[in-house]
């Protein structure tokens, strides 16, 4: 493997977002700084593609209730199941958290192929619709547990023709990361260890 194409380490990249911040890029950008950065990210992954690849981690702890504790980066949130199936609906289940990652990941998808196209826009506005039949939950009828369907509500305001507006929405569509990877099922592997209480 070359230099230039091995994944940075942990140290280079806080020392490249410091490098960031230094120059000016703050957390809440205006339409120009935003296309900046997406210019920016572009030609610094076309360069050097080990720069955008890498592997994510998030660690899901069951406790009582049923709730989860669920830790990624640094960030921790807890999930609930509602009173019908034994939980507290205190916190958001894993559907609501699968319907945000899918419109969120398309807002913000859209939000960058805006600013790299050049097309303002003023507010956007994702719904998910998820159906599914808790049968398949509970292994009733052999049904599958699975979401029968998926479906995006997008409402949009912008200054710019149609057109253009359109062409953020194909694009995000066709580039937003969850979106692909629903619509181009992936194998998902599992990695088991069994522990009995007093072994270790």
């Amino acid at each position: 493997m070359a230099a230039d194409d091995r994944h940075p380490s942990i140290s280079e990249r806080a020392a490249a977002a410091v490098r960031l911040a230094q120059n000016g890029i703050k957390a809440m950008t205006t339409e120009k700084t935003l296309q900046t950065i997406v210019e920016r990210a572009t030609a610094a992954v076309t360069l050097r593609p080990a720069l955008g690849q890498g592997t994510d981690t998030t660690v899901v702890h069951l406790r009582a209730g049923p709730t989860c504790e669920v830790e990624g980066g640094s960030w921790k949130i807890v999930t609930d199941l509602t009173p019908e199936l034994g939980g507290s609906d205190n916190h958001p289940g894993p559907g609501v958290l699968f319907r945000a990652a899918l419109g969120s990941c398309f807002a913000h998808t859209a939000a960058l192929w805006a600013a790299k196209l050049g097309v303002p826009i003023d507010h956007l506005d994702v719904a998910v619709e998820a159906h599914h039949d808790a049968r398949g939950l509970l292994g009733v009828d052999g049904t599958a547990p699975r979401f029968t369907g998926l479906r995006y509500q997008i409402s949009v305001e912008s200054p710019a023709p149609e057109e253009d507006v359109q062409r953020v929405l194909d694009a995000a569509h066709a580039h937003s990361p969850v979106n692909d990877s629903l619509e181009h099922a992936l194998t998902i592997e599992h990695d088991v260890q069994i522990v009995t209480p007093g072994s270790s």
